[in-house]
């Protein structure tokens, strides 16, 4: 009994030295890969966004004033930069027109990554779509 419980503690302290040694040599994500990410969860927020405002413009015959209003009706809703942990920009410009802005900061101009046009292709810095209901 004494033997099973020492051999269990060797194996878990053996498993946590693994575990500690990999994590340490584990390669860190380059800037440019983690700018990258960063824009690419941009783009995913923004198209998300826009469905949800159009699904709230269906249930509620308005735009919403606000993202902060949008957030109160999808709460899991990413309506924040997820770097600078700012409110994305959106302006609700007349009954039937807003824009949604993001500062994106790489330039994919010549990619397309992201399933909405308007913002998966972005150059560096703040990019706006213009959207509008008849």
């Amino acid at each position: 009994m004494v033997y099973t419980i020492l051999i269990r503690l060797i194996s878990v302290l053996l498993a946590g030295v693994l575990l500690l040694i990999v994590i340490s040599v584990w390669p860190e994500p380059s800037e440019a890969t983690l700018l990258k990410r960063n824009d690419e969860q941009r783009v995913e927020d923004l198209g998300l966004i826009i469905e949800a405002i159009h699904d709230f413009r269906n249930s509620n015959e308005r735009l919403p004033y606000s993202l902060q209003e949008l957030a109160e009706s999808r709460p899991r809703l990413k309506w924040q930069d997820p770097v600078h942990q700012r409110p994305y920009d959106y302006t609700l410009i007349n009954t039937a027109i807003y824009s949604l802005c993001a500062v994106f900061e790489t330039d994919s101009s010549g990619d397309a990554f992201g399933s909405l046009p308007g913002f998966s292709r972005h150059g560096i810095g703040n990019t706006c779509v213009y959207r509008t209901f008849e």
